[in-house]
């Protein structure tokens, strides 16, 4: 989080970092820390169209304020202006922001897992996610028409909640 110190020189002062830095997909924090009585200010940016969505923002500000200007997670590596306008235009500061890309994700490899040789007597392996997914959706359509439209019939009800206990094997065996 970087510091901006305001009124801390003079009515209307403005201290800033002559340079900060964000990370693609992350956010630019800043804290406005004034110092004198409440003030009112602009924060805005020039050339940050390919970082950020955020264009300027009217603050007031009382004693301290945190702000976040979002970094796009596409964001290349780069740089843009942070401009703190003070004073309805008198005063003015500009502060570079360099964006970092963000830092590749390394995955590890791993190597698959050895397949068990099969035991020794029947093999039962059931294609589990389509047989899960129809018994699941059996289960709602006969529970919804059961509750919306078929009340007087609680057999649908009773088969709805058996198909859904039926998908919880299903799955168990896709495991294996």
């Amino acid at each position: 989080m970087y510091d901006i110190k305001l009124n801390h020189r003079g009515i209307n002062s403005i201290e800033t970092p002559k340079q900060m830095t964000a990370v693609a997909g992350s956010d630019l924090e800043v804290r406005l820390v004034n110092q004198g009585h409440p003030i009112h200010l602009t924060l805005s940016v020039t050339n940050a169209g390919l970082y950020t969505g955020f264009q300027h923002e009217n603050l007031y500000v009382e004693d301290e304020l945190e702000y976040r200007i979002p970094i796009k997670k596409e964001s290349i590596a780069g740089f843009f202006d942070l401009e703190i306008i003070t004073g309805y235009g008198t005063q003015k500061a500009r502060s570079r922001v360099i964006v970092e890309k963000a830092p590749e994700k390394v995955e590890k490899l791993q190597s698959p897992a050895p397949t068990p040789a099969a035991a020794p007597g029947i093999s039962f392996k059931v294609p589990a996610v389509p047989l899960t997914l129809i018994l699941a959706g059996l289960a709602i359509i006969l529970y919804l028409s059961w509750a919306f439209m078929f009340q007087d019939i609680p057999v649908l009800n009773v088969i709805a909640f058996v198909a859904l206990l039926a998908s919880v094997p299903a799955a168990w065996y896709r495991q294996r």
